[in-house]
């Protein structure tokens, strides 16, 4: 399920992870490996590698999505 409390726009980043992610890292690093990712396939890999490296026994996926600003 998704909720959006206001509508998405240009610029904004949106991401979504399985349990396996959001329950093994604490929200203040996922804002971590977030903001010092160089692009958004780079910061959900790191999201993985994280939860695997905690050796969470749950499926772990991450998905990034960055909304581009109209030309």
């Amino acid at each position: 399920m998704v909720v959006f409390y206001s509508q998405p726009k240009a610029k904004d980043v949106l991401l979504m992870t399985t349990d396996g992610i959001h329950y093994a890292i604490r929200p203040e690093a996922i804002a971590e490996i977030v903001y010092s990712a160089v692009g958004c396939d780079v910061a959900a890999a790191a999201l993985v590698q994280a939860g695997k490296m905690l050796k969470y026994v749950d499926n772990m996926s991450a998905v990034m999505v960055y909304l581009k600003p109209a030309q």
